[in-house]
């Protein structure tokens, strides 16, 4: 489902930041929780919850942290490559070679539908062609 898929992609990326966010979170407050007088297991369960929700936050909105170090970029066939004008897909297609030849791995977010997609087959067997499978990521 897309639902899932995006899911995948998300964690794909963003799982680094989702760990930071966690540790920024948890590591303070339990610190802090080491200097109350007596055990506080509310304090506790909160660090727990608080930890998990950052991981989350962290995850979901860690596209919006800028990161001037990463040249890593994304093309997405299903959004760049048109899907309702043939000629202009065509077009796509005809020039996915360059995205191609350009790209350092090809991540595939698979569905048993895959390679019902003849763009998909074409963009799986042309990435074959020029790169080894070890470049390949299926999820």
């Amino acid at each position: 489902s897309p639902f899932w898929k995006h899911m995948t992609l998300i964690t794909i990326l963003y799982v680094k930041l989702g760990y930071i966010a966690m540790f920024l979170t948890v590591i303070p407050l339990s610190v802090g929780i080491y200097f109350l007088p007596t055990y506080k297991r509310e304090a506790v369960v909160a660090t727990e919850v608080l930890g998990v929700f950052a991981f989350f936050l962290g995850m979901w909105f860690g596209h919006l942290i800028p990161n001037r170090t990463s040249k890593k970029m994304l093309f997405l066939d299903k959004c760049c490559i048109p899907q309702v004008d043939e000629e202009a897909k065509r077009e796509a297609l005809r020039n996915m070679e360059t995205y191609l030849n350009r790209s350092d791995r090809l991540l595939i977010l698979w569905t048993p539908e895959y390679f019902s997609r003849l763009w998909c087959v074409f963009e799986f067997a042309s990435f074959l062609h020029i790169h080894n499978v070890s470049s390949m990521r299926c999820y």
